[in-house]
């Protein structure tokens, strides 16, 4: 008696929600317009409903998970239930309060304090830009002459080391004269008491064409090659380099 009299109550309530926020799937059907706002009416739809019924499947539907699906579940209903915590309560006084009061502690605290100066190298950029090219008659290579005269007056300032990011792997023919004289005496004309700036110079990567298939690329000749091995104070380097994974 009392399961039927506890099933004849919960019907009843039923009912009751039911007149009070009305049936919205009847109202719908018959045309007639619906009363209330969408809130009131989903208030009324999960009211009128038995709850017991909505424990009873996501017990089941718990039960069926494996535990690391139920660890994962676990996690992500926490993480969004404080995500919507934080967020629907970031703008309300009290947090805004705590905000400031921190906000205000940290400026007190590094009151007075100079700023963190890290020491980084300086760097000079030597560009050749646009305006420089075409006074030089856009020629098809960079003018041996100019760059000699370009890394005489990057030496003199005497750097930690001087980078050269021109291809210098193809001779131009004759004009290779005054660089190749400059570069066999870099290394002769530094003073006894110290040594040159390293000389780092470009050189291309290509893909090889061995039938061994090999996935690293390879240094492309350069007429420099001889000057470089023998100078201890000039270097080859690549602007960019690749590695294919077989």
């Amino acid at each position: 008696m009392a399961g039927v009299g506890g099933q004849s109550e919960r019907h009843n309530r039923r009912a009751h929600l039911r007149r009070v926020y009305g049936n919205a799937h009847g109202s719908h059907a018959a045309g007639r317009p619906r009363s209330g706002g969408w809130s009131q009416r989903a208030i009324g739809w999960l009211a009128a409903r038995d709850p017991t019924r909505g424990v009873q499947y996501l017990r089941r539907l718990w039960g069926r998970l494996t535990p690391g699906q139920r660890h994962v579940t676990a996690n992500l209903v926490i993480g969004l239930a404080l995500a919507a915590a934080v967020t629907s309560l970031h703008e309300r006084r009290p947090l805004r309060d705590i905000e400031d009061a921190a906000f205000d502690w940290m400026l007190v605290m590094y009151r007075g304090t100079a700023p963190v100066v890290h020491s980084a190298p300086p760097f000079a950029l030597l560009d050749i830009d646009e305006t420089s090219y075409r006074a030089w008659g856009e020629p098809l290579h960079i003018p041996r002459d100019r760059l000699v005269r370009l890394v005489e007056y990057a030496v003199g300032g005497e750097p930690a080391a001087v980078i050269v990011d021109i291809d210098l792997s193809r001779s131009v023919g004759a004009e290779d004269r005054e660089l190749v004289q400059y570069l066999e005496a870099y290394s002769d004309s530094r003073p006894a008491d110290r040594r040159r700036p390293p000389l780092i110079l470009q050189r291309r990567l290509r893909h090889p064409v061995s039938p061994d298939g090999s996935a690293y690329l390879e240094q492309a000749p350069s007429f420099l090659d001889g000057i470089v091995a023998q100078s201890p104070d000039i270097h080859w380097a690549a602007a960019l380099f690749e590695l294919a994974l077989m």
